[in-house]
């Protein structure tokens, strides 16, 4: 993140692998779904994020 701007992803890329890894669960008794999600679940979640103004992808 560029801290002057607040605009992240423009002097260093953002990857789709990167987002996984941030969105990584830990592994806790009684939850059933941990790990990184899939490519797609994130994407649909930037789609979404997208089409209301919030980030721009390119």
């Amino acid at each position: 993140m560029d801290y002057e701007t607040g605009i992240t992803g423009i002097k260093h890329g953002i990857s789709w692998q990167s987002l996984r890894e941030e969105l990584y669960v830990e592994h806790h008794q009684g939850r059933v779904e941990h790990g990184s999600p899939s490519r797609e679940p994130v994407r649909r979640a930037a789609e979404f994020l997208e089409k209301k103004g919030l980030i721009e992808v390119s």
